[in-house]
Order: structure tokens, then sequence, then C-alpha cells
């Protein structure tokens, strides 16, 4: 989209006004760096969009685009204007929760997306000993009640199945 203006807010939304291009900023500046983590993180977004979002973004200066070694793909890294959108995007993210949170409708809440966010928020310093067991039970769901963070030393991974250690946490009040 072209606005034809001399005015850096028109020029900044030349850049990032397509549909999905905060959000692919979002997953790339929480880490995800391949192809399948950030369709992961961006849920019902086309192969095909999300292939065009990161090409225009890599053309625009927003990422780097790295093939693989010995491997079909690319990953993707942030570039340093694309790190500056970091306190942006946080921004935008209060605003959408003081102004857009009675836009929701049931289909926007997704157990799978907040244990994604869950996953890559723990701070593994802080929990004590090697390995720590998270669950997660939300009673309102019928299907996937049940979630599990198994946070070691090296990773945090999301679990839908029981991962057959015993459980550190049940409740906030046990985690602290």
């Amino acid at each position: 989209m072209k606005y034809s203006q001399f005015c850096p807010i028109a020029k900044a939304t030349e850049v990032l006004g397509d549909r999905w291009t905060f959000l692919v900023a979002r997953e790339i500046l929480m880490g995800a760096s391949r192809f399948s983590e950030l369709q992961r993180g961006l849920g019902s977004i086309s192969t095909a969009v999300l292939s065009e979002r990161l090409k225009t973004m890599s053309e625009h200066g927003l990422i780097i685009r790295r093939k693989l070694t010995g491997k079909r793909g690319f990953e993707y890294f942030p570039t340093p204007a694309c790190k500056e959108l970091l306190p942006i995007i946080v921004s935008l993210g209060a605003w959408g929760m003081r102004w857009a949170k009675d836009n929701l409708v049931d289909e926007d809440y997704d157990v799978e997306l907040l244990m994604l966010y869950l996953e890559r928020s723990v701070v593994r310093e802080m929990l004590p000993g090697p390995q720590t067991i998270l669950q997660f039970e939300f009673s309102d769901l019928k299907k996937m009640r049940l979630w599990w963070l198994v946070v070691n030393e090296n990773n945090v991974e999301v679990c839908e199945k029981n991962p057959g250690y015993d459980i550190a946490c049940t409740s906030p009040q046990q985690c602290v």
C-alpha cells in the first residue's frame, strides 16, 4: 500500500500496515526463527501469506533471512529496525487490552497460543532445582483441559499429555 505522502507515519504504515506484519514481527521478537515456529504462533495464517510477509519484511530490512545449512528452508532473525518495534508492539498490546478487549469473541480464546506464550515467558533461573514441572488445568474447557510445562536448565517444553514426572506446581499458591 502506498500513501504517496511525505509523512513518517504514512511511510511507516507502508512498511508495517499489511495484515499480519505486526504479528509476524511479534513472533520473531519473541524468539521464533523457523517457519514452523512462526506458523505455530500465528495460528490461522496461510503459508502463502506468511511467506509473502517474510519476503516483504526482509526487503524492508526488518528481518534477516538466512538459509539453513544442509537443509531446506530458512531461519529468520530480527534486525535492529525490527528490534526497535518491540516497545511499539508492547504499547499496541497494552492499548488492545484497554480498548479492544470488548471485541473478543469465543473463537479468539486459544489455549494453545496461551501455553506457547507461557513457554516463552518462563524465567528458568527463578525456578528451584534442575527441573520443574508445572501443571495447568483449564476447568472451563471440555477438551485439552490439562497442560504441562516441563522446565529444565536448557529448555522449556509444553506438553499436552502428562510427561510422567512429579508435578511441582498446580496452583499459583504452590508456585510462590
